[in-house]
């Protein structure tokens, strides 16, 4: 079974670890830049709402 459906699968498995992943990571960012992350961490999402509060961004 390892030598026949393996290899035949082995693109499924990594194409849906790697949306998995990057989904978790886009999540955590928007709930950090939301304010429902640590604030104690650094991240992604925590540094987005830190540039925006300090005005980085202009409307």
């Amino acid at each position: 079974m390892v030598r026949h459906v393996l290899p035949n699968v082995a693109p499924l498995i990594l194409l849906s670890a790697t949306l998995t992943v990057a989904g978790a990571i886009l999540s955590e960012a928007t709930l950090t830049f939301l304010g429902l992350g640590d604030a104690t961490e650094v991240s992604w999402g925590g540094m987005l709402n830190q540039g925006f509060g300090q005005g980085a961004v202009r409307n």
